[in-house]
């Protein structure tokens, strides 16, 4: 998680210097979690305000691992998106007596991949199967997918309750990072893949110019609630969040993860 305002960062990382495992089903964000809540309670008191507000936590994991958050949920669930609707929680009493505040929330392109029915949601296990009439690229967990439709509807909705907020999505493209680490992929798969990373992987700092660009540009110049990528309003996923909000589905996710938070923020 990180946050910032003109006058201060704040983040929490939580690992080994060298290369090395926490421990059997240990993640990083787990176990930051608690340390950044304390930081957090502690911002809140001793600062009114905060500018811009990114919130970047992502994990993409394997369906077959069954990895859980320590309460027991579906780790993308619990760390893409339930991560993010309690930071925003936390700085609730700030972000309402800011001025002017922004909230950017990396999301991808692949939420189009993404199904939320929260008639059928299990959120401690995620999905088993996809629709019909949802095209999920093989290699993409269905959990990953979800959480990051999520972050795209926890934006539109935010935006409705927070009046004084901008808040929009980004997806930073495909990146060289370290997100697919927990993905097994042989050596000869990695060795065919290659040409198409050197003709499409970005560099994390390219991926990076995504993100800054919807934290910096002039609030007039975005679009409240957008979905971004390349600096540019997505026109068709945009439509599908819009439909998705109009029916309910974006308030039913917040009235869920307010529930599951057991905290009200307003």
């Amino acid at each position: 998680f990180i946050g910032y305002s003109s006058n201060l960062v704040i983040g929490v990382y939580v690992g080994f210097d060298n290369p090395k495992t926490l421990g059997k089903y240990e993640t990083g964000s787990k176990a930051a979690l608690p340390i950044f809540k304390d930081f957090v309670k502690n911002l809140a008191m001793d600062h009114s305000n905060l500018d811009c507000l990114i919130c970047n936590a992502g994990i993409w994991i394997p369906m077959e691992k069954g990895l859980k958050t320590a309460n027991g949920y579906e780790i993308h669930f619990g760390v893409n998106h339930l991560g993010h609707y309690l930071l925003v929680n936390l700085l609730s009493n700030v972000l309402h007596s800011s001025n002017i505040n922004r909230i950017v929330v990396v999301s991808s392109s692949l939420m189009s991949s993404g199904v939320v029915d929260l008639d059928t949601i299990d959120v401690f296990n995620g999905r088993e199967h996809d629709p019909d009439d949802v095209k999920r690229p093989s290699y993409a967990p269905r959990g990953y997918c979800d959480s990051k439709l999520m972050n795209a509807l926890f934006v539109k909705e935010l935006i409705i309750r927070y009046n004084k907020t901008t808040a929009v999505g980004v997806c930073p493209g495909w990146c060289k990072t370290d997100l697919s680490r927990h993905v097994d992929i042989p050596l000869y798969k990695k060795l065919l893949f290659l040409p198409f990373m050197f003709m499409f992987m970005r560099s994390c700092t390219q991926g990076s110019n995504n993100i800054i660009y919807c934290a910096i540009q002039d609030i007039d110049k975005v679009h409240n609630g957008g979905f971004y990528r390349d600096g540019t309003l997505q026109i068709k996923e945009n439509e599908k969040l819009d439909s998705l909000t109009h029916k309910g589905v974006s308030r039913k996710l917040w009235e869920l993860s307010e529930k599951i938070c057991s905290t009200r923020i307003y």
